[in-house]
């Protein structure tokens, strides 16, 4: 398939689609923006879920994954155009909360969710469609306009059946997908963007660790042109597998303390949630403690885990991860003394052992960490996108970017022996023919089956489709003369074509294994994706009115139970109100699933009874009862003058100083006609109405300046009142939650020092757990005690 152009569709949107995070930028005002997601966060967790009710996507979506696992899907990006039966697939479906089942028509995998009461299945490329809607969605917002383009990231080791699904995912998302460029290349981008500094031609090294796959690629970089020497990687490889680790660390010292296995379900979830975060933190200190409460039949569990600890738990995946670069280097016959820059990409690339071995492995290179290694993807796919959108400066669309086949590309002769036709490390678009003898094994048909992969054997690589030409003639001997044409196209996806050299024929061709979804069924996909989202935008509608409604309803009652106006509101029509907010939060309570429209009702009927007594209010119905009202509303509408005091005061001023255009003429004696002293009077009166006026409207002005001061001298009390008592009640907080963790610190310390009494013999293993049990007591409270002496109260 060939990059589809999008000029004049509006504008384009580079989208880096993740295994554990998603990101969304566009070229705008000369620039590449990162676009926040409504939480105002740069990045969103692929997550979807489904419950009872609705559908939730991104940040959402992993808040309620401890109380929702198996209706909580992530890591489609380790599903997408794989095989049901691959070993990675079998590995994964162990540490996933959600059931994954096999295709029976295609080997594919397939996701088993309960949405609405009732049981799903959905496909990864469905899955992923759906975080893709969601960074459409985040674009159209922050845009303010409709997006169709986009240029969607992928792993540079990718293969064609995940590049195909990608492809597809992109078009179930409404998505018109003008390229899928490789992540170490966005890369690139990123960094050479606004690096051109003139010194010539520069070889750079991008490692990129992410999630749940490693990509490193080595570019020439100059003048704006990307060229790819050499890519290399593992698909399966990254802060997931670093998190695996320490959960299996903790579960197993879970299983010791207390004699159960927590392996899968909440607790697990809970248990992952916590080792992520532990993950982040030790990549800036050195210790952290795990602490969460009731993680297992009401067990809490407390304890601590070090950066040496982390690092000894994962140092063959951190070793792993240099054999890509060394391969890399290789690949391109390249010195690592000549690597300019190694620019660091990936949220795992923060992690100081990475980074430890990445620079011993370059003899002690500074590392680039100049590019943000959460965003530098999305950055370069916006740059593309805004390339081939025909946006961007003069710098932007000069950039071209020279990409290569990640595997070999090749197929079946006899023996199982893989011929290779367009090798790893072979630049795109490329295209490649080669003429073999095929022997036939059938009366009138040829069958030719298409590998990837290294392998010799072609057994031993991935199958990507099995061509049949049919129509042809008996050889004599046997044999049947082919051409093959290998054609790969900027996105990476082979086209293939073969013909019988003696008759011509080449167009009854039909793919018989081929794990890519049919036209009919991505249509189909697609009318889901609308349902789906339609179904969204009602329940976004049913939750904004209730929502509505509930506020309006607790802001009434708060209103209505104010002292002052308490104190001041007939008794017969307070109990008539609060009467019916009651009623109203009762029924919103018994309630909680009824349609948008309901809650629209309930809103106007309350409404209607709240505003009557409101406009009695408004309109002083309770005589001298609303002096506060009153006032306001003079000073309404003395506001309300004010607004027009300005332009008053404009004309005013403009006729006050205007030039007298009244001609004195004087008669020859000196003395003023009469014409001319009736015009001087009229004049005279004139200037007297308007120095009037403009008195009146300085009085007015001055009047409205005192309410202003008065109400901004109120407003500083309101305010230092406001600060005074949110700090009283936060040091209280404070102090008593400091008190109750002292408490419970003190406790664990006795018990530790009992414990030792009476188990003097013990083995070291034992006193290792007590000590580990008792820092995951005290290491929190510690921790709190440091930090809350530069804290500031309110945060």
């Amino acid at each position: 398939m060939s990059a589809k152009m999008g000029k004049g569709e509006g504008p384009a949107i580079g989208i880096d689609l993740g295994t554990c995070y998603s990101c969304v930028a566009i070229w705008q005002h000369n620039r590449v923006e990162i676009i926040p997601n409504d939480l105002g966060n740069r990045t969103t967790p692929s997550y979807v879920a489904f419950n009872e009710t609705h559908r939730l996507i991104g940040q959402a979506a992993k808040d309620q994954v401890s109380m929702n696992p198996t209706n909580t899907v992530f890591d489609s990006k380790r599903l997408i155009g794989r095989r049901f039966k691959e070993a990675s697939v079998q590995h994964d479906m162990k540490l996933w909360p959600f059931k994954v089942i096999a295709d029976p028509d295609h080997g594919r995998p397939i996701i088993v969710v309960t949405y609405k009461y009732e049981e799903k299945h959905f496909l990864a490329e469905e899955i992923s469609s759906m975080v893709l809607i969601k960074m459409k969605e985040i674009a159209e917002a922050y845009c303010g306009s409709k997006i169709k383009n986009a240029v969607i990231s992928v792993p540079a080791r990718f293969n064609h059946s995940q590049r195909q699904a990608t492809m597809d995912a992109g078009v179930i998302a409404g998505l018109n997908v003008m390229r899928l460029i490789n992540e170490p290349t966005a890369a690139a981008i990123a960094y050479g963007l606004d690096k051109d500094d003139g010194t010539g031609e520069k070889n750079v090294l991008i490692f990129d660790l992410g999630g749940g796959t490693l990509d490193v690629s080595l570019l020439t970089v100059e003048d704006g042109i990307f060229e790819v020497k050499a890519t290399s990687g593992i698909t399966h490889l990254g802060g997931e597998d670093f998190d695996s680790r320490m959960v299996n660390h903790f579960i197993q010292e879970f299983k010791r303390k207390h004699k159960k296995d927590i392996t899968g379900g909440k607790a697990f979830r809970k248990l992952w949630n916590a080792c992520e975060r532990a993950k982040r933190i030790l990549s800036s200190n050195t210790r952290t403690a795990i602490e969460i409460d009731s993680l297992y039949d009401g067990i809490d569990f407390y304890s601590t885990i070090t950066r040496a600890k982390f690092e000894e738990l994962n140092m063959d995946l951190f070793r792993k991860c240099m054999e890509p670069v060394e391969k890399c280097l290789t690949d391109a016959k390249m010195d690592k003394r000549s690597v300019h820059d190694v620019v660091l990409v990936g949220g795992s690339t923060r992690i100081p052992k990475v980074q430890k071995l990445l620079q011993d492995f370059f003899d002690g290179k500074e590392l680039c960490k100049r590019v943000n290694p959460d965003e530098a993807v999305a950055y370069g796919s916006a740059v593309q996108a805004a390339i081939l959108n025909d946006e961007g400066n003069t710098k932007v669309k000069k950039i071209l970017c020279l990409d290569v086949t990640p595997l070999s590309l090749g197929l079946e002769t006899s023996g199982d022996v893989m011929a290779v036709l367009i090798p790893r490390n072979t630049t795109i678009p490329t295209k490649k023919e080669e003429d073999f003898s095929a022997e036939s094994n059938e009366q009138d048909r040829v069958t030719i089956r298409v590998y990837e992969g290294e392998r010799t054997n072609s057994s031993d690589n991935n199958l990507l489709g099995k061509f049949v030409l049919s129509g042809i003639p008996p050889s004599p001997s046997g044999d049947t003369q082919i051409a093959v044409c290998f054609d790969v196209d900027v996105d990476g996806i082979l086209n293939v074509s073969i013909k019988d050299k003696t008759t011509g024929m080449g167009n009854n061709i039909t793919i018989t294994d081929k794990c890519r979804l049919s036209k009919e069924k991505i249509k189909k996909l697609v009318q889901e994706a609308k349902k789906y989202k339609a179904e969204d935008e009602e329940h976004n509608m049913k939750a904004e009115s209730k929502n509505a409604l509930e506020n309006y309803a607790f802001n009434m009652r708060n209103t209505f139970r104010d002292e002052k106006v308490a104190a001041k509101v007939r008794a017969v029509d307070k109990k008539k109100v609060e009467e019916a907010i009651e009623h109203t939060i009762d029924w919103l309570e018994r309630n909680q699933l009824a349609e948008a429209d309901e809650f629209e009702d309930k809103m106007s009927e309350l409404e209607s009874i709240c505003n009557e007594l409101i406009a009695k209010i408004g309109q002083g119905g309770y005589g001298n009862m609303c002096e506060a009202a009153q006032e306001a509303r003079e000073r309404n509408k003395e506001f309300k003058i004010h607004q027009g005091v300005d332009t008053n005061m404009n004309g005013i001023m403009h006729e006050y100083t205007k030039p007298n255009n009244i001609c004195q003429s004087s008669t020859s004696n000196g003395h003023m006609d009469v014409a001319t002293k009736r015009d001087y009077e009229a004049k005279e009166f004139k200037d007297k109405g308007l120095k009037a006026e403009k008195n009146i409207a300085q009085d007015k002005k001055k009047k409205v300046e005192k309410y202003m001061a008065e109400d901004k001298e109120h407003k500083k009390k309101i305010e230092a009142k406001n600060a005074l008592e949110n700090c009283a009640h936060y040091m209280k907080y404070k102090i008593n939650d400091v008190k109750n963790a002292l408490t419970k610190t003190e406790d664990a310390i006795e018990q530790t020092i009992l414990w030792l009494q009476r188990n003097q013999l013990s083995e070291a293993d034992e006193f290792v757990d007590k000590m580990k049990e008792l820092e995951g007591i005290c290491y929190p409270f510690i921790t709190k005690m440091y930090q809350g002496a530069g804290g500031d109260y309110g945060k």
